[in-house]
């Protein structure tokens, strides 16, 4: 178990929690880890995942989402969920680019905050 600091106006944001216990689990690998994987409780590995073996130089690697649910299309206009999460990022739209969802093959924008991350915890992802 990891304690996680969370701020209370995080908390009403929907899926913070996920980032914030993301965010401690790498400061707790820096030193002790060369590489972090981050998993959904749903996500199954059915063969060695050597992709996810970030080579010098790459400080992160993802695989997208699943299915096309709740993450905006690559070519619909944002909800209003959306475009919060993209300006409390300060996130440019027009620098969002194209992804494929893992089954179906759905055009999608970045949505990399579900399923599975491996980050580099020295490089401050």
């Amino acid at each position: 178990m990891l304690p996680v600091a969370i701020d209370a106006a995080a908390l009403a944001f929907p899926f913070a929690i996920k980032a914030y216990a993301a965010a401690a689990a790498e400061a707790a690998a820096l030193g002790r880890a060369g590489l972090l994987a981050w998993l959904d409780s749903d996500t199954l590995v059915l063969q060695e995942p050597r992709a996810l073996l970030l080579g010098s130089g790459q400080a992160l690697a993802c695989c997208p989402i699943h299915h096309l649910r709740i993450g905006p299309g690559y070519d619909d206009a944002l909800d209003p969920f959306w475009r919060l999460v993209y300006d409390v990022c300060a996130a440019p739209q027009e620098r969002a680019f194209l992804m494929h969802t893992a089954v179906g093959d759905d055009r999608i924008r970045p949505h990399i905050n579900a399923g599975l991350l491996v980050v580099r915890p020295s490089a401050g992802c």
